[in-house]
């Protein structure tokens, strides 16, 4: 497979090939491991409605989801609108910290 490369390419390709396969079996046991944790995983309750977040677009105002928020705390949801400093325009960073 490798006879016709040069001996430094030849030893060159054996190393990544064989770091290749080792990732790949880390890779796999990693998952495999991970699916096999005796941590139960309680489902989420489908028929009770979860906290609605209401996020405005690139500058987009928080007024119209205020009104869209009232409509939906009126049917018995939790509505939060989200104001993003710099009406959404600014650092992002500084946007997720908010």
């Amino acid at each position: 497979m490798f006879a016709s490369l040069a001996p430094a390419r030849r030893r060159l390709a054996y190393v990544v090939l064989a770091l290749v396969l080792i990732g790949l079996v880390v890779a796999v046991a990693a998952f495999v491991a991970s699916r096999t944790t005796n941590d139960p995983v309680a489902s989420v309750d489908q028929s009770v409605p979860g906290p609605v977040l209401l996020v405005p677009g690139f500058g987009g105002s928080t007024d119209a989801l205020e009104v869209l928020a009232a409509e939906l705390r009126e049917n018995g949801r939790d509505a939060t609108v989200v104001a993003l400093p710099d009406g959404g325009v600014g650092d992002l960073t500084a946007q997720a910290q908010t």
